[in-house]
C-alpha cells in the first residue's frame, strides 16, 4: 500500500511523547532546566496550587541528590508523589490525599518476588491510573512484576533474570503516514531488524498488525484516521491525530533521551505483563522501597547485597529523570528535550 510520511511544518509527525493532550502543532521544546519550564507553564496557566505541589516535588528532588540507595527511595518517591499531585490538580482530578498504595514482605527472604504492592481504590496512585486509563484488572503485583514492565531497566532485568523474556520491541521509527491519493492514515513503526521477526509476527499486540505489503518488520495500527489536505483542515486534522496518539500510545514506551528511543510493548509473551502506564508503575515500585527505606532499611539493605542489587540500583537511579520527564509532558503536553552542544574539531 503506498503511503507517504504526514508533514507538520515540513517535518515528518512521529508518536508524541503525551498520552493525555500531545500537542502536535507545537515544535519540541529545548530546555535545561524542565523544573523551570514546568512552572513557567504553569504559572501562565495560573494553576497556583499545582505550582505548589511542583515546586514541593522539586525540593525532594534535590533533597535525594547524594543519599544512599537504601535513603534514597524515601525522598524519591515524595518527589514522585508531589509531582502526580501537581499534574492531577493542573488536570481537575479530585484525588484524596492517600497515596493510594500499599506494600508488605511475603517471605523471610529478602527478594523482589517477596515484595508486593497493592493498588488501593482512593488515593493518589489510583486516581493517576484513571487519568491515564490504566486497563490492568489486577491490583496486586510483586515488585519484580513491576521492575519486569519498565522499558528504560528492562535490559538490566533479563540481565538479572535470563529465563524472563523480552517484552519490548526496539523501534527505528515510529510515524504516522497516509495513504497515497487518499484521506487514509497511520501510524508506521519499523522494528529494530535485529529482533526476532517470528516473536514479533506471534506477538503483535491488540490493534496493531503486521504490515504485508512493507516487510517482516514493519508494524501498523489496524483502524484509520481521515488526514485531510489544505490548510483549512490543519485544526481537524491536529485534532484527529492527537486522539488517535492517545488511543494507542499505551502500546508505545519510550526511554528519556535526545531523540527519546522508542519500543512496541508485547503484552502477550508474558504473564507478567502489566497494564499500566510507566508512570502508575514507577510510582509504586518506588512507593514500596520508600516503605523499606522508612520502616524496615535493613532489608532493604539485603536486598541490595543480592545478586538482584545492579537492577534496584538502575531503578533507584535512572526512574527520578524518566518520571519527571514523562509528568512534564503529561502536564504541558510538549515533547521536552534537553539541548546539547555540538562541538566543532
Amino acid at each position: 500500500m503506498p503511503s507517504s510520511p504526514i508533514l507538520i511544518n515540513g517535518r515528518d509527525v512521529r508518536i508524541h511523547k503525551a498520552c493525555l493532550d500531545p500537542k502536535f502543532s507545537d515544535p519540541t521544546i529545548l530546555t535545561s532546566n524542565f523544573w523551570k519550564y514546568v512552572e513557567l507553564w504553569l504559572r501562565r496557566k495560573r494553576a497556583s496550587q499545582a505550582i505548589f505541589y511542583w515546586s514541593q516535588a522539586q525540593q525532594f528532588y534535590k533533597a535525594s541528590e547524594g543519599l544512599d540507595e537504601v535513603s534514597a527511595p524515601l525522598t524519591i518517591y515524595y518527589c514522585f508523589l508531589n509531582a502526580v499531585k501537581a499534574l492531577l490538580d493542573y488536570r481537575g482530578v479530585l484525588a484524596s490525599p492517600f497515596h493510594g498504595t500499599s506494600g508488605e514482605s511475603t517471605t523471610r527472604k529478602a527478594t523482589l518476588s517477596g515484595e508486593n504492592v497493592v493498588f488501593k481504590t482512593r488515593g493518589v496512585a489510583p486516581a493517576l491510573s484513571q487519568l491515564l486509563r490504566d486497563s490492568d484488572q489486577r491490583v496486586e503485583y510483586t515488585l519484580k512484576q513491576l521492575l519486569y514492565n519498565l522499558v528504560f531497566i528492562h535490559r538490566a532485568f533479563v540481565l538479572t533474570f535470563p529465563k524472563e523474556s523480552e517484552i519490548f520491541v526496539p523501534l527505528r521509527s515510529a510515524i504516522y503516514v497516509k495513504k497515497d491519493g487518499a484521506e487514509e492514515a497511520w501510524l508506521q513503526l519499523t522494528a529494530d531488524p535485529k529482533f526476532d521477526s517470528l516473536i514479533l509476527a506471534s506477538n503483535v499486540p491488540s490493534g496493531f498488525e503486521i504490515d504485508p505489503f512493507s516487510g517482516h518488520n514493519i508494524v501498523r495500527t489496524k483502524n484509520r484516521f481521515k488526514w485531510r489536505d489544505g490548510i483549512g483542515n490543519q485544526a481537524g486534522n491536529i485534532q484527529r491525530i492527537s486522539t488517535y496518539n492517545t488511543r494507542y500510545r499505551a502500546s508505545l514506551v519510550y526511554i528519556r533521551g535526545q531523540p527519546p528511543t522508542w519500543y512496541l510493548k508485547m503484552p502477550a509473551i508474558s504473564k507478567n505483563s502489566i497494564a499500566r502506564s510507566g508512570l502508575s508503575i514507577m510510582l509504586a515500585a518506588m512507593h514500596r522501597l520508600s516503605e523499606l527505606s522508612r520502616y524496615d532499611p535493613l532489608r532493604l539493605q539485603l536486598l541490595l547485597e543480592t545478586q538482584q542489587n545492579w537492577l534496584i540500583s538502575e531503578f533507584i537511579g535512572n526512574a527520578p529523570i524518566q518520571f519527571l520527564d514523562e509528568i512534564a509532558t503529561e502536564i504541558t503536553g510538549q515533547n521536552l528535550a534537553t539541548p546539547f552542544v555540538r562541538v566543532s574539531r
